[in-house]
């Protein structure tokens, strides 16, 4: 297991299933690693481990923004084909009759 100071907020954050709270979460996580870079006697293990937590809140809240973004639009172009078929009364299917 991981002794530094700020690993558990930082693994809160990378565990967090709940979408209204991981934007929060990796906020906090962030901002007690960037005060662990201000002090002074750090490793440079450790400055390293910081340099990689920071990288990869980075991409989870990136890819937590695309995944938003691509539900909203999945939803909105829901929206549309329904709002279109509506409009244009309920859907026909042509069948024809079997060739002999």
């Amino acid at each position: 297991m991981n002794n530094y100071p700020w690993f558990e907020v930082y693994r809160v954050a990378l565990l967090e299933l709940d979408r209204s709270k991981i934007f929060e979460r990796i906020t906090l996580a962030r901002q007690k690693l960037k005060e662990r870079m201000q002090m002074t006697g750090l490793t440079a293990d450790e400055q390293h481990a910081i340099a990689d937590a920071l990288n990869n809140l980075y991409a989870v809240e990136v890819a937590e923004k695309n995944r938003g973004q691509a539900e909203s639009g999945n939803s909105q172009d829901r929206n549309h084909v329904n709002q279109s078929r509506s409009a244009t009364g309920p859907e026909r299917t042509s069948q024809t009759a079997p060739t002999a």
